[in-house]
């Protein structure tokens, strides 16, 4: 019997639903069913309770950035964050949504070398909570304007903490340098 090759995120996925799993106690060996009946069953679960268990163990992060660095991150399949340049030293996704779109409408959007096409994006995306819980959160102007400061030799270390895609949820366009 041979199976198809998994994607590293259907392994993630897959640990996840075992943790779930023993989290909620089920004892498998318990069960009176055929082991081709209970992966039919879990199947069904993770399906049903996928962004459940995805909630469970991950933080929701909010990036906001202009058009430049959203096409990189479409290159990485929206699954990466691209590496930082030298004048970058560090890469800060933040804690809260309504901060994200401060930045990406009043900054991005507004870009005076024009790099952003007067366009700001508000991207989303789920972090492993456990690494999450090791990053210094950073204060920037009080609770609701909260960083996480990730130095940019770590961006390749963060990139492998997140979990499914990185999602644009708003955009915003700016028509003059004035507004």
């Amino acid at each position: 019997h041979s199976f198809p090759t998994r994607r590293s995120s259907d392994l993630v996925l897959e640990k996840i639903a075992l943790a779930y799993l023993k989290q909620r106690q089920i004892e498998i060996n318990n069960l009176k069913i055929d082991d081709g009946e209970l992966q039919k069953r879990l199947a069904s679960i993770l399906r049903e309770k996928k962004e459940e268990i995805l909630n469970d163990a991950t933080v929701t992060l909010f990036r906001p950035v202009g058009v430049k660095e959203l096409k990189l991150i479409e290159l990485n399949g929206f699954r990466a964050f691209p590496s930082r340049k030298i004048e970058q030293p560090i890469f800060y996704p933040v804690l809260n949504k309504e901060y994200a779109r401060v930045i990406a409408r009043d900054w991005n959007a507004k870009d005076k070398e024009k790099e952003n096409g007067n366009k700001g994006f508000v991207l989303e995306f789920k972090l492993d909570k456990t690494y999450f819980s090791k990053q210094k959160v950073q204060e920037v102007g009080g609770k609701k304007s909260s960083e996480l400061w990730i130095k940019s030799e770590d961006i390749g270390k963060f990139n492998k903490h997140i979990r499914g895609e990185i999602k644009i949820i708003e955009e915003f366009t700016s028509l003059t340098d004035k507004e």
